[in-house]
Formats: C-alpha cells, sequence, structure tokens
C-alpha cells in the first residue's frame, strides 16, 4: 500500500491493521454496509449453567451461623438482666439500712447519745423488705455499735448489713 493511501494512527485497530472500511475510504471504494449483527459487536457468550439466586443449603448454612451467634448474645443478655435485678435490689437494701442508721444517729444526737433503741424485724412499708436494728453497747469506751439488717420478705439470710458506732 502507498504510503499516501496510509491514514493516521486513528484509523488503525489495536493490532495495527487497517479495518475494511478504513481501507476502503482511503482507497477510494464505497464501504459497505455493516450488518445489524456487526454494527452491535461480538454477542456475549453465555455460560452453560446460569446460577440465579442462592440454593436452600446456603440459606441454612447462613441461618445456623446466625442462630450460632444469637444464641449466646441472647443468653447474656438475659444473665445481664438478671444481674440488673439483684444490683437493684442491692441497691435498695443498701439504702434503707442507711436510712435506719441516719435516723439512729438523728435520736441519739436528739437525746444526748444514749439509749439508742433497738428495732425488732418489721416490714418496710411499699417495699418487700424487712429492716432490724440491733444495738450493743461498749461500756469501757463508751460508745454504741448500731446495726441494720435488711432481709427480702421472710427470707432468714440478711441482703444487706450496715453497722455504724454512736457516741455521747
Amino acid at each position: 500500500m502507498p504510503k499516501s493511501l496510509v491514514p493516521s494512527g486513528e484509523a488503525r485497530n489495536h493490532a495495527g491493521t487497517m479495518r475494511e472500511n478504513e481501507m476502503r475510504k482511503w482507497s477510494g471504494a464505497r464501504p459497505r454496509a455493516l450488518s445489524s449483527a456487526q454494527s452491535r459487536g461480538p454477542r456475549p457468550r453465555r455460560a452453560v449453567r446460569v446460577e440465579d439466586g442462592v440454593t436452600l443449603i446456603e440459606i441454612l448454612v447462613a441461618l445456623s451461623i446466625l442462630f450460632a451467634i444469637l444464641i449466646p448474645l441472647m443468653g447474656a443478655y438475659d444473665w445481664s438482666m438478671g444481674q440488673t435485678s439483684n444490683t437493684n435490689q442491692l441497691t435498695a437494701a443498701a439504702n434503707l439500712a442507711g436510712q435506719a442508721l441516719e435516723q439512729a444517729r438523728a435520736a441519739a444526737a436528739a437525746t444526748g447519745g444514749f439509749p439508742v433503741a433497738a428495732q425488732t424485724r418489721a416490714a418496710v412499708a411499699g417495699t418487700p423488705y424487712q429492716l432490724s436494728t440491733t444495738v450493743s453497747t461498749n461500756t469501757t469506751m463508751n460508745w454504741e455499735t448500731i446495726t441494720a439488717n435488711v432481709y427480702l420478705g421472710s427470707a432468714t439470710t440478711t441482703l444487706v448489713t450496715l453497722t455504724t458506732v454512736v457516741g455521747p
């Protein structure tokens, strides 16, 4: 092919040869019309087997993994709710015991120190708790030890025990 008919690099394809229609354009021949299949380009090849969606086995495996993670988390959540309930009970009982000790200190201050009266085990109004206070006197050191015990319902073991010392 003579050099005058060689087009610029734009008319060449990737392999470095000229396209058929471009060749005719430079050589003076009319380009032939492309068929509709040629104008669209090569058809994509379909795979022999097309996988659309997921299989039942894949769903079951995914659910098994999900449940293997969620069930221990639900157990931990249940445990933490129980711990929160226990903590709330202990806090309420400690507040009741602290309030009883403050009342005993106030009574000791109002009477000049001695004697502080003990309180037998009795229900605390509006709560499921029972409260008792005991008083022991140390005559050598001249003070009283006041102990407040809080029970949950009619239980025999104390839920909270607080102690304070009152002097004259």
